[in-house]
């Protein structure tokens, strides 16, 4: 199993501006296109706060798809056709999520 990223952030530091907490958390997985895009990018070059909560965020994710691509190869029982099935799952749910 891979170690943990350095420099993680504690879950407190993770607090974006209100009004851009949605558009952190999807500038953070790559599903946030065109004009929100932009503004994002933008605010999170003027905002420290934010600037923290995404690069938190994105190590946050990053830990998650390295714990996932582990898993498998610790003699976990379900497959890596299940596992696709599973983060597939979990792929719709955050797209529902956000609409």
């Amino acid at each position: 199993m891979k170690q943990p990223l350095d420099n993680t952030i504690e879950p407190k530091e993770i607090c974006p501006c209100t009004h851009m907490t949605n558009l952190i958390s999807r500038r953070s997985d790559g599903s946030l296109k065109g004009l929100p895009k932009l503004y994002t990018d933008f605010h999170v070059m003027t905002c420290p706060q934010c600037k923290t909560a995404l690069e938190g965020m994105r190590q946050v994710n990053e830990q998650v798809k390295q714990m996932a691509a582990d898993e498998p190869k610790q003699g976990s029982k379900l497959d890596e056709e299940h596992w696709k099935e599973i983060e597939a799952g979990w792929d719709e749910a955050d797209r529902q999520i956000n609409k």
